[in-house]
C-alpha cells in the first residue's frame, strides 16, 4: 500500500514538472533575444502633462523601435495634481494612438490628496517599425458627469517601453 502510494506521488510531481503541462494553466509568452527597453522621465517640479480637461489629451509621448515582430509592454508611473474632491483623473497607456478600451481611474479622497500609482498595458505582436507610446488621460466628475472647468496635470512621470522580440 505504501509502495503504490510513493508510486502514485513520485508519477504526479513527475507530470506536474514537466514543461507545459497543466490544468486550466493561463497561455504564457516568452521573448527572444535581444529585448529592448526605452524610458521617458519628467521630475517634478516640472509637470509632464500640465492641462488635463474632460476632453482628453494625448500626452507625454515616448518614440521606440520595433526591429522584428515584438510584445510590448508599458509602464508609468506618476502622480495627480489640481484634482479636487469630486473629480476623477482617468488614463490608460496607448500605443500608436490606440488604447486597450479600458482605463485606470484616480480621485481625490482625504488620504491621497495628490493621488499616484503605477499602470502597465501589453501590446502583443507589434510590427517591425517606429511606434509612438504615449498616454491617454482626461478628467471627469465621479459618476461620470462632464463638466468644462475641470482641470489637473501629471507629474513626478516616467513611462517605460519594453520591447520584446517574439520567440519563433
Amino acid at each position: 500500500m505504501a509502495g503504490a502510494l510513493f508510486g502514485a506521488i513520485v508519477t504526479t510531481v513527475a507530470v506536474a514538472a514537466l514543461p507545459g503541462v497543466g490544468i486550466g494553466a493561463p497561455t504564457t509568452s516568452h521573448g527572444a533575444s535581444p529585448s529592448d527597453v526605452f524610458m521617458k522621465t519628467q521630475p517634478a517640479p516640472q509637470a509632464c502633462v500640465e492641462e488635463i480637461n474632460p476632453d482628453s489629451v494625448t500626452a507625454f509621448p515616448l518614440e521606440i523601435e520595433v526591429a522584428v515582430t515584438s510584445h510590448v509592454l508599458g509602464y508609468f508611473t506618476f502622480e495627480w495634481t489640481g484634482l479636487e474632491r469630486g473629480e476623477d483623473g482617468q488614463l490608460n497607456i496607448v500605443l500608436d494612438g490606440t488604447g486597450s478600451g479600458s482605463q485606470y481611474d484616480f480621485a481625490r479622497t482625504k488620504a491621497r490628496i495628490n493621488p499616484n500609482g503605477t499602470v502597465m498595458w501589453s501590446f502583443p505582436n507589434v510590427a517591425p517599425g517606429t511606434h509612438t507610446m504615449a498616454v491617454f488621460a482626461w478628467v471627469e466628475r465621479i459618476g461620470g458627469i462632464g463638466d468644462p472647468d475641470l482641470l489637473a496635470g501629471l507629474e513626478n512621470c516616467a513611462l517605460t517601453a519594453f520591447v520584446m522580440p517574439v520567440a519563433t
